[in-house]
């Protein structure tokens, strides 16, 4: 083996080319088997799931016997405040600057510094997931499957909207990190449709209203609340074992479920 330099299309760096330098190293291990095979014999086996998101980078459950057992939620806020300063700064320079030039990259060293902060969370935030994964004998981490970025409805700057996007393809970046470090481990990585997650109650499979990072019941019958990322991390674990309830399309005569009660 030897050292090899690895070149990846990336319209995040300038020329739209990403290099790398591999450094080679092996470690014996067994692949993991594939989803379906563990849950058939084990549908009560130890899972991990993971709600990625902008201002908390990931909330984790992990699960056994249909029982959630522990809670980990790491937080982004520093890191998009930081981001969203290098990318004012960036902005701001180029309208000191006025035109830029074509296929002259701008402000190389400022967009060095917001490419490597955000390469640098999705490691760390990786490394943190693997690790709970292990201490809880995981064998599968469930993520939620990344849809293409759709931009924000509300108003925003310029270097706001691009934060916003930055932070999306951050998701991505964890995702392929963990893929990576799990594998080295043992651990299977899987991905669900993300429908309905962070909408739909998991105890009752009631519809909910998210309001920001709150979730609230509508079940007249149910008092739930709880945090948003926590509920769509709780209906991820059942979307892996097959008890998820999608909403039922509603007549258009059948009255609100408070109306019903009033």
């Amino acid at each position: 083996m030897s050292l090899s330099l690895y070149v990846k299309r990336d319209k995040q760096y300038p020329g739209g080319l990403r290099f790398a330098l591999h450094i080679p190293f092996e470690k014996w291990g067994d692949a993991p088997p594939k989803a379906k095979a563990p849950f058939a014999t084990n549908p009560g086996m130890s899972v991990v799931t993971v709600d990625l998101g902008v201002n908390r980078l990931a909330v984790m459950g992990a699960f056994r016997d249909d029982k959630l057992l522990a809670t980990q939620f790491i937080h982004g806020g520093e890191l998009n405040h930081k981001r969203h300063l290098l990318l004012n700064a960036i902005y701001k320079k180029r309208g000191q600057s006025g035109r830029l030039q074509k296929d002259v990259p701008d402000n190389v060293d400022l967009w060095n510094k917001v490419r490597n902060i955000d390469e640098n969370a999705a490691r760390q935030v990786a490394r943190q997931i693997v690790k709970f994964a292990i201490d809880h004998g995981a064998k599968v981490v469930v993520f939620e499957y990344l849809r293409g970025y759709r931009p924000p409805k509300e108003r925003m700057s310029r270097s706001g909207r691009k934060n916003h996007k930055r932070a999306y393809w951050l998701r991505g970046k964890i995702v392929t990190w963990v893929r990576d470090v799990a594998f080295r481990e043992g651990i299977l990585t899987v991905e669900r449709n993300p429908a309905y997650t962070s909408q739909m109650c998991p105890h009752c499979h009631m519809p909910g209203e998210r309001t920001g990072h709150h979730f609230t019941c509508q079940n007249p019958v149910h008092s739930y609340h709880a945090d948003a990322d926590f509920v769509g991390m709780m209906n991820l674990y059942r979307k892996w074992n097959g008890t998820f309830v999608y909403p039922r399309k509603k007549r258009a005569d059948e009255p609100n479920p408070a109306q019903v009660t009033a």
